[in-house]
């Protein structure tokens, strides 16, 4: 089902927060209503970061987004049940790098998938259109394209500038961008 996002009314950082919080309250109160009744993240989809993985991240979810989904699944519940995933430290507003009046509300802790490819964990808001025709409003987990570490590179690519510690965090460096 083709997606539309949303233009955010008030696409200024105090409308990114207001509706980042708005995110937050929703992930506490309806984290089990993210997830279809099978386990499945429902209308899982894949973003991009970062400017220099827009150009990436749909082949990457083409080739493997199944398989990033169904082994993100554990990875959230774990995140879940460690209370990592309701602090609300780890949560913050993403301006989308190519269309500046839209947001996705990013968690910190990077997701490593085949020890090659690095997703950060997010909840958008995004319109749906729907079989009838309509349009849902719905939010929804999605994973946002990090990068990924070429064999022998200690950096991660495209960027080539980070080097993640064993704690999977976001860099202070990305995770203050605005």
């Amino acid at each position: 089902m083709p997606t539309r996002y949303i233009l955010m009314t008030d696409s200024t950082w105090e409308g990114f927060l207001k509706q980042g919080d708005q995110l937050y309250e929703y992930l506490i109160n309806h984290f089990e209503d993210m997830f279809e009744p099978n386990g499945d993240i429902k209308r899982f989809d894949m973003r991009y970061m970062s400017y220099l993985t827009s150009g990436h991240y749909e082949k990457v979810m083409e080739t493997y987004g199944e398989q990033v989904h169904k082994e993100i699944i554990p990875w959230i519940h774990e995140e879940y049940q460690s209370g990592r995933l309701f602090n609300k430290d780890h949560w913050k507003p993403f301006r989308d790098q190519l269309w500046f009046t839209n947001m996705y509300y990013g968690y910190r802790k990077l997701f490593c998938f085949q020890n090659y490819f690095y997703f950060q964990l997010a909840v958008e808001r995004i319109n749906y259109d729907t079989p009838e025709g309509g349009l849902e409003t719905s939010n929804d987990f999605q994973v946002a394209l990090y990068g990924w570490k070429e064999k022998g590179i200690e950096k991660i690519q495209p960027d080539d500038q980070i080097i993640l510690q064993d704690d999977m965090m976001m860099p202070e460096r990305h995770w203050k961008w605005r």
